[in-house]
C-alpha cells in the first residue's frame, strides 16, 4: 500500500502511524484492541520467530507516548 493512501487512513482515525499489525476482535481484554499502524514492535524488532502476536500484545501492555516515539525512530532508522 502506498504511503499517501495510508496518510489519509491516520487522518480519517482509521490507522495510527505507530500501532499493532493485526487488531484482534475477538479479544476479551479491552487493552489488546489497538488501531493498527503504519508502523508497529513487530516490524522494527530483530527476531523473526516469534509470533507476530506476541508482539501486538507486548505493545498493548506496554503502550506509551515514549514507547511509540522509540518504535518511529527505530523504523525510520531502519529504512
Amino acid at each position: 500500500m502506498g504511503i499517501l493512501p495510508q496518510l489519509i487512513q491516520v487522518f480519517r482515525g482509521e490507522l495510527s502511524i505507530v500501532g499493532s499489525e493485526m487488531v484482534s476482535a475477538n479479544s476479551a481484554d479491552p487493552k489488546l484492541m489497538i488501531i493498527p499502524g503504519i508502523t508497529g514492535l513487530s516490524q522494527v524488532s530483530q527476531s523473526d520467530t516469534k509470533d507476530p502476536r506476541y508482539y501486538d500484545q507486548y505493545y498493548a501492555m506496554h503502550y506509551s507516548i515514549i514507547f511509540d516515539l522509540e518504535i518511529l525512530i527505530k523504523s525510520i532508522i531502519k529504512i
